[in-house]
């Protein structure tokens, strides 16, 4: 692989599935999500500019980018005042999940709720269940994830609606996209669990570690092919542990490390109920999630940055796609378990960068990945369609074909998450390795989509209130309009005499955008000048209608 030790992106293959949320129903776990907050950390701010990172992509300033990503990695770390079921929170861990967001969008009475609130359903992550193909290696090497979106990201997601389908159908019409504000951060959380069942005999808890890539990268690498392992001792303590066990069966002072050397939390019950229910994994309340990667992206420019973190035995020497480069930049603030992970991040999808739109797919590669996710992915995952694998020409002529998960590209995936009309993946749009994206609304590929602002969660999670909306009125209909879908004015017949003459037009957040008395009874016609593209529900003498304004 060329130069592949002095560039990295990330991948954060966002495919994510929500699960049934088992409440526990304790009024007294309430806790409020905490912003990100750049206090304390010197030279940092939230969100930075986008003109001030363009210029350190344009520049090659990697320290800048490293620092900043670092920076990032402090400061959702950092503890806050808000406690559940005694633990004292990390700014990210009182961010709503994707199951809330969902949920208080599908009831429109709700606000964002911060009393009874629970943990995140931890859960098998997505991509790892799409395809037949991959399958888990054991129940110690299972790994479980949560979704959590930062305030201004959750708050973006309620306040437009943006999970459901209709809303997603009415930017379509009208031209438009999906765009998050410039503070919106967005995470996936990635943990093993040490419970009783998955300890050895000597009561450690063992999982293999990352310890690089394999010499021939243009295979899967999934974790049973790791030849390093790192042993758990469920308690506090100090380790002076900087090693790896490579015959996974001596473990030793060397590589035993405690709770402490990691992040983590205590399963509660409400973990625990749907772990058992959904895939049979056992665990009992107060056994432990140690947080082994997380997935990171922001919306400070418009194709995001992209940051992703992993535990590591040894923090100041840790493997490929970790570079020296960003050990060197790491922070003196940072200390504790923190202090433990490595980081790679994705600013740009090819070196040189190109442009958002009219750019080529050529240049030096660039790949990244987290370890606990993305490794195992083959060319069943990443053929693209009918567009085959990602490929980058190289200066020198030579094209690069990446079809594996340690080929592969955070921008260049989630670019192309979308929504089609029909509200199936579109040929030609779907998992991609290392490639160069094209944002351009103009050209071939996205003439039949909507772009989705690089948000896999989004169009992965989405509610079908549509087929609702087509059925509203079953019964024989007493008044027509034309045209659907319309620009400025829209034309009534009235098939018989209204019992109820007011014809009331809706947003679909229930807002009354406009009511109107019928005075004829037989044909008459509304200006919608004042309307915005979209969705809209026609409402006249019992029915129900729907208008798509472009």
């Amino acid at each position: 692989m060329k130069n592949k030790t002095r560039y990295i992106v990330l991948v954060m293959i966002c495919l994510w599935s929500l699960p049934t949320v088992f409440a526990d129903n304790d009024e007294q776990n309430s806790y409020q999500p905490v912003d990100i907050s750049s206090d304390g950390i010197p030279g940092f701010t939230y969100p930075t500019p986008e003109s001030v990172i363009d210029g350190w992509i344009n520049t090659g300033n990697t320290d800048s980018i490293y620092t900043h990503a670092w920076n990032l990695w402090m400061s959702i770390n950092k503890k806050t005042n808000e406690v559940y079921d005694e633990d004292t929170l990390l700014v990210w861990e009182t961010w709503h999940s994707l199951e809330e967001i969902v949920e208080m969008v599908q009831n429109t009475s709700k606000g964002f709720d911060v009393e009874g609130r629970t943990r995140a359903a931890i859960q098998i992550p997505r991509q790892m269940l799409k395809f037949d193909h991959l399958t888990l290696e054991t129940a110690d090497d299972t790994i479980f994830e949560s979704v959590k979106y930062s305030p201004a990201s959750a708050e973006y997601a309620l306040m437009n609606k943006i999970f459901l389908q209709s809303t997603l159908d009415s930017l379509y019409q009208a031209g438009a996209k999906i765009e998050f504000p410039d503070a919106a951060m967005n995470i996936k959380p990635v943990f093993k669990i040490i419970a009783d069942h998955n300890l050895d005999e000597s009561g450690l808890f063992p999982f293999k570690a990352w310890t690089g890539p394999p010499e021939l990268d243009t295979i899967p690498f999934p974790q049973s092919d790791w030849s390093g392992c790192v042993y758990v001792d469920p308690q506090m303590g100090s380790s002076n542990a900087n090693s790896v066990d490579t015959t996974c069966g001596n473990p030793g002072p060397q590589n035993t490390y405690y709770l402490n050397d990691f992040i983590y939390y205590r399963i509660d019950s409400t973990n625990v109920a749907f772990l058992s229910e959904t895939y049979g994994f056992q665990c009992e309340p107060g056994d432990y999630a140690i947080l082994v990667g997380m997935h990171m992206t922001t919306r400070e420019i418009t194709r995001w940055t992209w940051e992703t973190f992993w535990w590591t035995p040894d923090p100041m020497a840790p493997a490929f796609p970790s570079l020296p480069e960003s050990v060197s930049t790491r922070p003196a603030g940072l200390t504790g378990a923190a202090a433990h992970y490595a980081v790679s991040t994705a600013y740009q999808m090819v070196i040189p960068a190109q442009p958002l739109t009219g750019g080529l797919s050529y240049g030096d590669v660039l790949y990244s990945y987290n370890p606990y996710l993305e490794p195992p992915f083959d060319d069943k995952v990443l053929d693209n369609h009918d567009e085959g694998y990602a490929e980058i020409e190289q200066p020198g002529g030579q094209i690069v074909v990446n079809k594996v998960g340690i080929r592969t590209n955070c921008m260049s995936c989630h670019a192309q998450a979308h929504w089609a009309p029909t509200g199936t993946q579109i040929s030609g749009l779907g998992y991609l390795g290392d490639s160069y994206v094209d944002m351009g609304q103009d050209i071939p590929m996205w003439q039949n989509a909507l772009q989705a602002d690089f948000a896999w969660s989004v169009v992965d999670n989405i509610i079908d209130d549509v087929t609702a909306i087509k059925d509203i009125s079953s019964h024989e209909k007493t008044w027509s309009f034309y045209p659907n879908p319309a620009n400025n004015t829209i034309y009534f017949n009235m098939i018989q005499r209204p019992l109820n003459p007011e014809l009331r037009i809706y947003n679909l957040s229930g807002r009354l955008m406009k009511s109107k008395q019928i005075d004829s009874y037989e044909s008459f016609q509304m200006s919608l000048e004042t309307f915005a593209p979209g969705i809209y529900l026609l409402k006249l003498d019992g029915q129900t209608q729907k208008l798509i304004v472009r």
